[in-house]
């Protein structure tokens, strides 16, 4: 790279002699420009600030330490070399406070001058590096940061964060504001089967990013899809703001994107280790509801049921949440405080089945609808609804439904033909 250097004299043999002895373009400097006074210097250095300053400490009008001061404003990482004929201590204490690189004493020992802006020259170099550095690092921070984000709202939707301390820090990472009222809601569209996989995930990037634009009034707002295909929410928000932007976009998706959105969102908790059970609550209403034709935004009740639903009804939530993953009783009981044995005797009491085969029935009918896609291979919707064997899925929903997964679909497809 190369610097830009401005001199500053009032003795025209000097400043002539500088121009004359520097092998500018050798050491990587450029020559911008020359001025008898430090007046005359500011005023035309304005328009293009150079990187090094050497300039006489005693000039008529302005002086150089005056020119220096006036000088690092217009760039503050200016390099500044000192000339004086004064060997005082009061000019270089000043020249100390101005961050001078050097301080040079007439008459002035041109291979000492050299030496100087070859050393001023390598410390820009220097701190070129470091800023680019700094800026690679900050880009590649800015460019992360969205996956943070993300993670972060998984881990707290998914109940694992269970230090405060690191969900406070998380959440001041990620801009979140302190002691703010968060609504989550949980979004889903009813694509038209004709829609191909390419047309989808156009949809798919399109809606989040209208949502985006929507929330750009909120104090904080942000989302993801998540793996079973949902858009989830998460915005400091009041309730109505909340129901506003839903409206707004599900009339986006009506008319732009020719497809139905269901959604679900929770009423406001503060709470950040309510966003679990919030999060479950809206994921296990939205599956409830949701089908084709299905446009609705659901506002569930006050965020104090939270806490006052049953044990029965958590679990049925957790179950719709995550039934894309291994799920044990075990896993269930801690969710609800409770020992495996009373869920398990609890919830074949008031469901009169029992967890797995509950479990089993939620991973059936998230089956079925996913066969509606024919885009969709029948080993990916094995693996999204929770089974590792396609052949023990294949069994398990022909036993349920007296058909292959192949089968069910060939018939669906008659049917959506006819």
């Amino acid at each position: 790279m190369t610097w830009t250097v401005w001199i500053a004299d009032d003795e025209r043999i000097q400043r002539e002699g500088i121009v004359r002895h520097v092998p500018w373009e050798q050491m990587g400097l450029v020559l911008a420009g020359t001025a008898p006074d430090g007046e005359e210097a500011l005023r035309l250095m304005r328009d293009a600030p150079p990187d090094i300053l050497v300039t006489d400490i005693k000039m008529p009008i302005m002086g150089g330490l005056e020119l220096a001061k006036h000088a690092r404003t217009l760039n503050p990482r200016l390099k500044i070399i000192i000339i004086s004929g004064y060997d005082d201590f009061e000019y270089a204490r000043t020249a100390i406070e101005l961050s001078a690189t050097a301080y040079l004493l007439k008459p002035l020992y041109f291979p000492d001058l050299l030496n100087t802006l070859q050393s001023v020259a390598a410390a820009c170099e220097e701190e070129a590096r470091l800023e680019e550095t700094r800026l690679r690092l900050q880009r590649q921070m800015e460019k992360s940061k969205p996956l943070a984000v993300r993670q972060l709202l998984r881990d707290l939707l998914q109940g694992r964060l269970a230090d405060p301390a690191a969900a406070s820090a998380g959440m001041c990472e990620a801009g979140m504001p302190a002691e703010a009222e968060y609504v989550i809601g949980v979004l889903q569209t009813d694509e038209p089967m004709k829609a191909g996989k390419k047309e989808k995930e156009s949809g798919d990037i399109r809606l989040a990013q209208k949502l985006e634009r929507l929330c750009l009034g909120l104090r904080w707002s942000a989302s993801f899809w998540s793996d079973g295909g949902e858009l989830i929410w998460v915005a400091a928000a009041q309730e109505e703001q909340s129901l506003n932007i839903l409206e707004a976009l599900r009339s986006y998706a009506n008319i732009e994107l020719g497809c139905h959105l269901a959604a679900c969102v929770g009423a406001g908790i503060r709470d950040p280790f309510a966003f679990a059970q919030s999060y479950l609550r809206a994921a296990a209403e939205l599956s409830r509801r949701a089908g084709p034709g299905f446009d609705e935004t659901i506002l569930l009740g006050d965020a104090q049921a939270i806490n006052k639903e049953s044990p029965v009804q958590r679990i049925k939530a957790y179950i719709e949440a995550r039934y894309a993953g291994p799920i044990t009783v075990e896993e269930l009981a801690k969710t609800v405080y409770l020992t495996p044995n009373y869920i398990s005797n609890l919830f074949k009491e008031q469901t009169g089945e029992t967890i797995t085969d509950y479990v089993t029935g939620v991973r059936m009918r998230h089956a079925r609808t996913q066969l509606a896609d024919p885009q969709r291979k029948i080993y990916e919707i094995a693996e999204s609804t929770g089974f590792n064997s396609t052949s023990y899925f294949s069994v398990v929903f022909k036993n349920m439904y007296g058909a292959s997964p192949k089968e069910y679909r060939e018939t669906l497809m008659g049917r959506t033909s006819e």
